[in-house]
């Protein structure tokens, strides 16, 4: 775990300001080195590794770790820009060629790790969290109302947007060439085309694929665990990070194991049990923390530090505190099982998904009264008189906007059209294609990245892995969800470690109680950055569509999507009172 920031351009900079963007993300590491002259500078900061690599006019800054034999600049000069497609590993990269001036950013093909950059002319300023950017003088805070919209809708802003204009993430599966002012973006791995090609080379064995797939996995955890850091797994009770740990102590026999566990006080959300369960059994080192008020006010303060542009995605909060609950007990690398739920059939949208299709195809939504009578629920009738086929999986993001409709001054677009080039009629199918390209990728990379970074942890996950992304497409979706039975595939690997009855009642996640907390913890301080002369100084909301969506929050039978949506602009607000005022 690292980061790296920098800039090129044609005109000189103060070299003081390489040192400010630095700074800015000491969480990311308290080592910094950087090369820097007039009008270029790269710096990368690290706990250990050292990082950064200069040879022959060439300068290369990592976050991350490669599994290639030969360095990067060794490989750039073997390969020039295609260099990238030799890379293995999960990475963001910045390569400065200073011979022919040209700047080489490249991010690994999931997302792991983040990398932004803003545009300023002849000028490029790049890092590894736009708090390091903003550092740069010339920059201008002006907010993209197209991402901030999106942002509503989805929770988070997906690549290659930003909160800002003209600050771009770069996304996953790309590298970004800058020369002489001058930008190309080229794609060197893409999840749909991926699909597109792997699905048509179909593993019709099941033994064959549950081999592969546990081979590849155990491959994965492998190379993790060679690093002699102390690790530290998040034992969740689920059936990927049971999969994990059982993986390690069973298969591996890695004796001592530390494994972490968040529980919560009410009865209906709490697994800490059944992770204490599994640990026994696999007789780890096992470390629980409960989530009391005290934690869940004081994390919520330090949400701006951990994330600098708007994000909202609740289990940010249980994953705060078990990674500073981790990095107490002495934890280097941390272990999860993230990514098996979106590559392998396991969120509870894809059941739904896979009923509201079959529903889709008994009801046809121009006809509205064989819709009035057949559908009573307004979600329903919604959904399907605002579905199309450039977004039929994502109905669930199409009904956000049913709640959170009028609440902007400025009207912008609202979805991201992909189902259309999935090569796939299966809605549940479409949407996890689209889940590892978006939510994967970019949600939930973005809130383990932040949550381990800024306590100095490595945060690595067996899943996240091209080859086994790759593989995966291979597999028939009945291996995945066979007879409404989610991640089929990964139980039956697991159940050969793991008694059943262990992970009996099903996984709750990390799931908060949303308006539960509003209501009692946070009503006052949303009440606080929703006063009538800040809501129109922001020019952002309309104040009286606010003001409704503040009293429906406080009826005891509340859609809890009104929860999502006021958590949303709580979170936006908390952010805009630290970078923008």
């Amino acid at each position: 775990m690292s980061g790296i920031c920098g800039y090129v351009s044609k005109n000189n900079i103060d070299i003081n300001v390489l040192s400010d963007m630095s700074k800015a993300i000491i969480n990311r590491g308290n080592n910094i080195q950087k090369y820097t002259e007039q009008n270029w500078g790269v710096a990368n900061l690290s706990y250990d590794i050292k990082n950064i690599e200069c040879r022959d006019n060439i300068y290369v800054v990592v976050d991350g770790n490669f599994k290639n034999t030969e360095s990067i600049i060794e490989l750039y000069k073997k390969y020039g820009e295609s260099f990238i497609y030799q890379l293995k590993g999960y990475y963001a990269f910045a390569l400065f060629d200073k011979k022919i001036n040209k700047l080489i950013l490249g991010r690994d093909p999931l997302g792991t790790k983040p990398l932004y950059y803003y545009i300023d002319g002849n000028t490029i300023v790049f890092a590894s969290e736009l708090k390091s950017i903003i550092k740069y003088p010339k920059f201008i805070k002006n907010i993209n109302n197209n991402a901030l919209s999106l942002y509503f809708r989805y929770s988070y802003i997906n690549e290659p947007d930003t909160i800002f204009e003209n600050t771009f993430k770069l996304e996953h599966g790309h590298f970004l060439v800058f020369n002489s002012g001058n930008i190309i973006n080229k794609t060197y791995w893409n999840c749909i085309d991926s699909y597109n090609s792997n699905s048509r080379k179909c593993i019709k064995d099941f033994n064959i694929a549950k081999k592969t797939v546990e081979d590849m996995l155990v491959h994965n955890l492998e190379s993790m665990i060679m690093d002699n850091k102390k690790a530290g797994i998040y034992l969740s009770g689920g059936i990927d990070s049971s999969l994990v740990t059982s993986l390690l102590c069973k298969k591996l026999k890695i004796k001592n194991i530390d494994t972490f566990s968040i529980g919560f006080y009410e009865k209906e959300r709490n697994e800490a049990e059944k992770s204490k369960r599994i640990a026994k059994y696999l007789r780890t080192n096992h470390h629980e923390h409960y989530i009391n008020e005290k934690d869940i006010l004081e994390t919520i303060k330090k949400v701006p530090l951990y994330y600098d542009e708007p994000f909202a995605d609740a289990s940010q909060i249980p994953t705060i505190i078990l990674n500073e609950f981790a990095k107490k007990n002495g934890v280097e690398l941390a272990i999860s099982g993230d990514g098996a739920d979106q590559i392998f059939c396991g969120s509870t949208i894809y059941d739904k998904l896979y009923k509201l299709q079959k529903m889709h195809k008994l009801i046809n939504p121009l006809n509205l009264n064989i819709s009035k009578k057949m559908i009573n629920n307004t979600k329903l009738k919604y959904i399907f008189r605002n579905t199309n086929i450039k977004c039929q999986s994502q109905v669930d993001a199409i009904f956000k906007e049913y709640y959170f409709k009028g609440l902007f001054i400025e009207k912008n677009k609202h979805i991201y059209e992909y189902d259309k080039s999935i090569n796939n009629r299966s809605w549940q199918v479409k949407r996890m294609i689209i889940d590892i390209d978006t939510f994967l990728a970019v949600r939930l990379n973005t809130k383990t990245d932040r949550c381990a970074s800024n306590n100095g942890i490595n945060m690595q996950s067996p899943f996240l892995s091209t080859e086994l992304v790759d593989y995966s497409f291979k597999i028939p979706q009945k291996y995945k969800y066979y007879h409404s039975n989610k991640k089929f595939i990964l139980k039956e690997i697991l159940f050969d470690y793991l008694p059943k009855d262990l992970l009996e009642n099903g996984k709750k996640g990390f799931g908060i109680p949303i308006i539960k907390w509003i209501n009692r913890y946070l009503y006052n301080d949303i009440l606080r950055l929703s006063e009538q002369n800040f809501i129109k100084k922001q020019s952002i909301f309309d104040y009286d569509i606010l003001k409704q969506l503040l009293n429906i929050i406080k009826d005891k039978n509340v859609d809890s999507n009104y929860g999502q949506i006021l958590w949303n602009y709580y979170m936006f607000q908390l952010w805009y009172e630290k970078y923008m005022c």
